[in-house]
Formats: C-alpha cells, structure tokens, sequence
C-alpha cells in the first residue's frame, strides 16, 4: 500500500461518505459473519494500462508521484509500506497505524479513519451492493479508458473469443459503428460502465438498444453454412444501415452510388479499392443490382452473391494476364503494329471489311477491326479472353472515332459530327463549353512505369488498353454455378444483364479515359465529380484535361468526407431511390 499524504488538516473532515465507485467487483458481507474479512475483488483503474485482478487496497505496484502532478506506477515494491493481506480490516489497520506513526493526520481525523473499511469506501453501500448483484446476471458495456469504449470492451459486451471468433471481428466494428436510433443517448455511468437513457420514455438502462440485434447476428454468422452466407447478411446489413440513417427528417442525402458506400462494398468482399481500382465499375454495378432486390424483396440473394464473388474473381485474373501480356510485350521486344494517331482519326481500315475504320486492335490477333468484327469475331472460344482495347465510337455516326466529349450532354463524338452537327442543338451558353479532347496518345501509362524511351509510343498504348479495358471489356459472365433463374429455395432471382450493347461504349468512356485511379460520381445535386481511393481526392475538373471547364470549380481533397457522390451511369435521386 503506497504512503497517502493530505493537503491540508481538516481535509478528511470535510470528505463525504458518498464515494464514487470505479469499478464493480464481487458482493460482499461485511456485517455480523465471518465473512467480514472476504476480499473485494476488482481491477485497479491506475494499473498504467497491464491491468489485473487484486484485492482492496491494491499494494503490489509502489507510486513515484513525478513533477507534473501525475503518479508514475512501478513493478518494485519501494515506498510499501507492508506486505499486503487478504483480510481487507488488517491491511487497512496496517494504513491508519502508518499515518499515525508519521504525524501525517490529526487525531481526529485518525477517529473518522478508524472505521470498518467496508462502511468507509462505500463498499457495503446498499447502492453499491444492488449494482453488484445486478451485473451477476446481466453484461454491461464498460469504458475504462477514453470516451468510448475499446475494441476488447465491445467483445465482452457481446461474449465473444477474441481467437475463436476472429472472423466476425466485422460485428464488432459494425456495433461500435452503429448509431443510437432516435432518441436515445449514451453516457459513462459509476463504475465506468456506458449507460443508455431515453428522454421520451425516462428509461434508464445497461443494455444498448440494438444489443439483442447484433447478438443475433453474430449467432447467425457462426451458424452460416459457407462464406456467402455470411457475405449475404454483410450486404443486407449495409443497404439495412444506408435506409436506417437516410430516412429520417434532415438527414443528409448521400446517395448510395457514392466513394463511401462502395469502400465499404469492398471491404465487404475482401477488395482494397485504392491498390485494386479496376474492380470499381464492377462494384458499381453490384451495388445497383443488390439494392434493387433490397427494395423489391428486403433481402439479398444468396445466387447474386456468388455472381458476385466469381466475377471479382475472374476480372482480377483477367486484370492480371492484362498486365502481364504488356509487361512481356515490353521485355520481349515483341512488334505491335500500332499506329495510335492514325487509328483514332480513323486512317485505319478495318481487316474485314476495308470500307469502315477500325476502332479496336486485339493484342492477340494483331488485327485492327471495327467494333461489330470484333464482337463477331470474338463472341466465344478462346478469342473471348483475348486482350483488347477499343477506342470510342462517335455517338451521331457510329463509326468513326471519337475525339471531343461534350461537356453539356456527356456524349463523344468525331470532330465532323461535332462541328457539322452537335454544335448547332447547343445553346448560346452552352457553345461556350468547349468540348474535353480524347486524347489517345498522351494518355499516361498507369501499368507500367518503367518503360524505355525506345518503348514511349507502345506504353501509351498499353496505357490505352488498361483503360479500355477496364471500361470496355470488363464483360460480367454468368456463374457457372447460378445457370438457372432460382436460388435454393426456388424464389426468383434478379441475375445481372451480361450483354453487352453498343451504347455501353458511351457510358463507358469516362472510366476509359480515367484509368484505374480517377473514378466519377454524382454528387446529390446531380453534379458529376471524381474520386481517387488511392489518395482520397477529390475535385470536380476533369483529371485528364485540367483546362477544361468543370460544373464546378473547386477542386477538393477529403479522405472522409464522402457525402456527395452517386453511379457514373445514373443520378443521385436515382441512387437513392434504389434503397428509399
């Protein structure tokens, strides 16, 4: 038991008999039975963050009060002054002799301390003892340290293993996320135990109102059959949290198709979109699918999961032949007989049919073909997996390449079709909004960086098929595993469209031009902006062509805030119409 020492005399006079109770323990009975000397258990709230179970008074580590005012805790036993004693009276007999053999309080003050310390602490408080017999049978939420409560603490609350339930950690995370549902309000209560209370009601209690929801779920995960089930319940959670949060009056209206929702989409299903981006668009248009049967059902399917998972799975194999066909054509000195200027002014003929200019060349193949050869070419068999990138088709003529994107409709057009027709549908205004130039050539290479100077031209063009084919060629097939329209219990499921049709090349050409790193959103107004995962900026100028005019022109960078974002395919009401 460390030394005590008193500001001033008179001070112990003056303490009131109301003591604050840290931490709970085990009941005691303190009057009239051998049982007066029974140690009260408890954890030492200054144990200096290695906390263990002792007995009051706690006399194994000494105390170094420092400069600063604070105790500094140590293992050696300097400045005890006994060995300490289970019998709690004992030990604290040992503490009044001490301060009296010091001179260190009066003697009346000796006459207040001289008492039976279970009365003294407030031990035997009828208070304290009805908390103590309570948490026997009920779990509390504890926050010993900071304002809310530690990971550890949250697993307790939930009776979970840290090494046997390792695997649901994302429980844990999701309840500590969870906000209070209106109007409850939380605060740190004796003993450092989190209370809840209700304004509307006047109740008071120990238990989070979602507790039980969360119990279940985490019941539900260790009896799931397989990962999709798990994977299910995941996404049904999120969509659920999106609804819940969304829903009420005065809620900001972020759309579901924004930067936040889709990170938490990934992680979900094991993707880290800032090292893995090109699997963005797929997410995007998971994300829209999985809503919709939220909406029309109020569950997920576990058939569109595993859609999902195979999908995931077969892009990031695909993703990877691509880079690595560039990174052999690079090392290997192989000849791709490319001429990025002339194809995307539509000098190059097609090697089908002569009269039409080419809009795509097959790594494989070696060819330049337009885009209804290629289709036809490589609709199945081996040529299906062929590396590819395509340029885009003008959206008026439909054959020749596209060079300016227009910054009032969004659409891509040739240079003609854009001076001898678009030009004249735009208003005054809006003629003063020039168009983006596509520019195939200078395009950056985001595969690979360490390409000789000899290799500058064919980098480029390797840049152009990474991003081509990430927004071109990303065809979703269907799972081998989900052939039939039905899932397991015979309901009908909603199977994601894995056509693929010639006006998917206009929507796609923002994220062909993008690459892996820049992805476009919609804001709640409607506003398109673009979002990097890799370094959580954010701005609304377009990142390839920084002199053309954006719908806005403050560029921002925010890691957290993602609160104005929907789909690059649709608007904002429309994504959260998908959930609302």
């Amino acid at each position: 038991m460390p030394p005590y020492t008193w500001p001033e005399r008179g001070y112990v006079l003056e303490m009131k008999k109301r003591h604050r109770v840290q931490l709970f323990g085990n009941i005691v009975d303190s009057k009239g039975t051998s049982d007066e000397q029974t140690p009260f258990q408890f954890r030492h709230r200054a144990a200096d963050g290695e906390v263990t179970e002792g007995h009051i008074p706690v006399g194994f580590r000494s105390i170094l009060p420092t400069e600063s005012g604070s105790n500094l805790y140590l293992t050696s036993l300097e400045n005890v002054i006994a060995e300490f004693s289970p019998s709690l009276d004992e030990t604290w007999m040992r503490v009044v002799g001490y301060l009296e053999k010091k001179g260190l309080v009066s003697l009346a003050e000796l006459e207040y301390l001289d008492a039976d310390p279970f009365v003294l602490f407030g031990i035997d408080d009828p208070v304290t003892q009805k908390a103590l017999r309570r948490l026997q049978n009920q779990v509390v939420l504890h926050c010993t340290t900071g304002d809310t409560p530690s990971e550890e603490e949250w697993m307790r609350y939930l009776c979970m293993d840290p090494l046997a339930d390792a695997d649901h950690k994302w429980v844990i995370e999701a309840f500590a996320e969870a906000e209070l549902p209106t109007p409850w309000t939380s605060y740190k209560g004796i003993g450092s135990i989190v209370c809840f209370t209700n304004p509307e009601t006047r109740v008071t209690t120990w238990q989070h109102p979602m507790h039980d929801y969360f119990r279940q779920l985490l019941s539900y995960c260790k009896s799931a059959e397989d990962l999709e089930d798990i994977l299910k319940i995941r996404v049904h959670r999120l969509l659920w949290s999106y609804e819940f949060i969304h829903s009420h009056p005065g809620a900001e209206a972020e759309p579901l198709i924004s930067p936040s929702q889709l990170r938490k989409l990934g992680t979900i299903f094991g993707v880290d979109l800032a090292k893995e981006g090109h699997l963005v668009r797929v997410l995007k248009r998971f994300l829209k699918i999985f809503a919709e049967e939220y909406q029309q059902r109020n569950d997920i399917s576990k058939s569109q999961v595993i859609i999902c998972v195979d999908t995931l799975s077969t892009e990031t194999e695909r993703w990877e032949v691509l880079k690595d066909n560039w990174e052999d054509a690079l090392s290997g000195g192989r000849n791709h007989n490319i001429d990025i200027p002339a194809l995307a002014n539509g000098e190059v003929a097609c090697v089908e049919c002569p009269d039409k200019p080419a809009l795509s060349y097959c790594l494989e193949c070696r060819d330049h073909t337009c885009l209804d050869c290629f289709n036809k070419l490589h609709r199945k068999g081996h040529r299906s997996r062929h590396a590819v990138f395509k340029l885009v088709r003008c959206s008026l003529c439909e054959s020749m390449p596209a060079r300016l994107r227009c910054q009032v409709t969004s659409k891509s057009f040739c240079h003609d079709c854009y001076a001898m027709k678009h030009i004249h549908t735009l208003s005054a205004l809006e003629k003063e909004m020039r168009p983006t130039l596509i520019d195939y050539v200078s395009l950056k290479a985001d595969v690979l960086g360490k390409a000789s100077q000899g290799d500058v031209e064919l980098t480029e063009t390797g840049a152009l098929a990474e991003r081509q084919y990430n927004a071109g060629t990303l065809g979703i097939r269907r799972s081998k595993r989900s052939v039939d329209n039905t899932d397991r219990d015979g309901k009908g499921v909603l199977l994601m469209d894995t056509s693929r049709s010639d006006d998917d090349e206009e929507d796609l050409l923002t994220s062909s031009i993008l690459g892996s790193h820049w992805h476009p959103f919609y804001d709640s107004t409607g506003i398109m902006y673009y979002y990097n995962f890799s370094t959580g900026e954010k701005m609304r100028r377009s990142p390839v062509d920084t002199s053309a005019p954006g719908k806005g022109d403050d560029d921002e960078t925010n890691d957290d805030d993602d609160s104005d974002d929907d789909d690059d395919d649709e608007s904002s009401s429309q994504g959260i119409a998908a959930v609302v």
